[in-house]
């Protein structure tokens, strides 16, 4: 086996969870058998290869899930029960011949320094699988793991069980999903793209860094996918995609959706605008700890919220309700930058009433909302919405009356 010079070109996103580097091992590989070997290596070995290539010289502990995946292309269900010899089926099935598109958002982070992030997930679960005496959690019983609890709980802390029972679930629901897709059932395939999500976020919790929780660029693209999804009357799914931290997401989406969707995630970071959130906090209605820390988080906003006035120099600043809007405008207000409101709803919000007494607009959708607000300073604008929900029409407003 010889060498060989190449000049390679690419738009595919580095470090960004879409198997860039498993991708980029099994194409040398490829290449190699083809060189070499007459094509005669088959994909398991080449991805085999190209996990020992990235664990052995670039450092990280990757699994063999991307690269095999890779390797094989389309839609595959891996059993990985003999790690040297994986069993991989290949599932015949057309996305887009059910109107599908499969969107990767890129949401601008970067796996290349969450290496011990990722490293964490699977040393935490061995650790789980090696206190009830066994090698990997594949081998453990579910039930013993729940009663291990205490124990667990005391030697290797809440984390590390959270994702040994994430990896229980996601092992039926592999199978589950794989069922799902051979008996064309959509709607279960996406429930369990939708589970399979959840979990990952709540307990394998690998949307976002620790070492930086105001980065968080991973959940907020869930949000949005889910703000502009969940109205389609198709069955849809999104989750974080590939190692997580940092990165991507996937999202299922119909080819009538498919360009609004696109200026939907687009917008927001095309145009420039950067998100700073701040620590305020809803106040809870009942008598708990954290609203004695409320009044702490309220001035740190409030602080923060002026520095970020300064800064900017904004022309205006607009509120649309909520708690996460009362220190940035009630700073602006006492800075004398000019304020609005937005109040979507019948019945005004605590917040907008409070911030509704000094603001130069009110922008309501409903009559009558001098009950809550200045009736000098309310502007009939109606709720905004997107234009492939409600197409507007001549008269619609007389035949919404009638």
């Amino acid at each position: 086996v010889g060498g060989f010079d190449a000049v390679t070109s690419s738009n595919v996103l580095k470090g960004s969870g879409i198997s860039s580097s498993a991708a980029f091992e099994d194409m040398v590989g490829t290449i190699m058998s083809h060189l070499y070997c007459d094509g005669s290596v088959d994909f398991v070995t080449i991805a085999m290869i190209s996990q020992y290539a990235e664990n052995a010289f670039f450092g990280k502990p990757c699994g063999l899930m991307d690269q095999v995946a890779c390797a094989a292309g389309g839609v595959v269900a891996i059993d990985f029960a003999d790690p040297t010899a994986p069993v991989v089926e290949k599932i015949s099935f057309d996305l887009t011949g059910k109107g599908y598109r499969l969107c990767i958002v890129n949401t601008g982070g970067n796996h290349a320094d969450l290496t011990p992030d990722y490293a964490a997930v699977p040393a935490e679960m061995k650790s789980v699988a090696k206190a009830l005496g066994h090698e990997v959690l594949r081998e453990c019983d579910e039930d013993a793991i729940i009663a291990a609890i205490p124990t667990l709980r005391s030697t290797l802390g809440d984390r590390a069980i959270l994702r040994a029972l994430h990896f229980m679930a996601e092992n039926r629901r592999v199978y589950e999903m794989k069922q799902a897709l051979l008996a064309d059932d959509f709607q279960a395939y996406f429930d369990g793209v939708m589970a399979s999500g959840h979990s990952s976020f709540c307990y394998l919790q690998n949307v976002y860094t620790i070492k930086n929780i105001t980065e968080q660029g991973l959940s907020l693209a869930l949000n949005l996918s889910e703000r502009y999804l969940k109205a389609c009357k198709r069955p849809t799914a999104f989750r974080v995609h590939g190692g997580g931290f940092a990165g991507t997401i996937q999202a299922f989406v119909p080819f009538e959706l498919l360009k609004e969707f696109k200026m939907e995630m687009e917008k927001v970071p095309a145009a420039g605008y950067k998100i700073i959130g701040l620590p305020v906090a809803g106040l809870q209605r009942k008598l708990t700890l954290s609203n004695f820390a409320l009044p702490f988080k309220v001035i740190r906003s409030v602080r923060m919220a002026k520095r970020l006035i300064r800064e900017f120099k904004p022309d205006i600043a607009i509120g649309v309700g909520g708690y996460a809007s009362a220190p940035l405008l009630w700073a602006a207000g006492r800075m004398g930058i000019p304020t609005l409101i937005q109040e979507q709803n019948g019945f005004a919000g605590l917040t907008n009433k409070i911030l509704g007494r000094n603001a130069g607009s009110i922008c309501v959708a409903y009559e009558g909302m001098e009950r809550f607000f200045p009736a000098d300073r309310i502007v009939m604008s109606g709720n905004p919405i997107r234009k492939d929900i409600v197409p507007a029409t001549p008269g619609m407003k007389e035949e919404a009356y009638e």
